[in-house]
């Protein structure tokens, strides 16, 4: 039986790396930020520059942090999916012949 579980601790399953279509708008947008981050610091000199690139380096570390928390979200909603669609017992429903009018 294919086991998800130690297929991910040995590194076998790496949900957050992915590949992209070069013309998609993901890849196009990359490319605009790149591009763009490259015309600024050369532009800058000395603690403007500093500064743009402590700003980027902020804003990756804010996007990973946030990425990974959104990540963990999701995994504990469908494990709540899970835990209620196998082991809850809750009868939402009431049989229709049951009910009085």
């Amino acid at each position: 039986m294919y086991s998800y579980i130690r297929e991910l601790y040995y590194g076998n399953i790496t949900p957050n790396s992915k590949q992209f279509d070069r013309n998609s708008k993901y890849a196009k947008a990359l490319q605009k930020m790149s591009d763009n981050e490259d015309k600024l610091t050369e532009m800058l000199s000395g603690e403007e520059k500093q500064l743009l690139l402590d700003y980027a380096n902020a804003c990756s570390e804010v996007l990973g942090e946030s990425v990974a928390e959104t990540f963990v979200d999701g995994f504990r909603i469908g494990a709540h999916f899970a835990v209620d669609t196998f082991v809850s017992t809750e009868n939402v429903f009431q049989p229709i012949a049951e009910g009085t009018l």
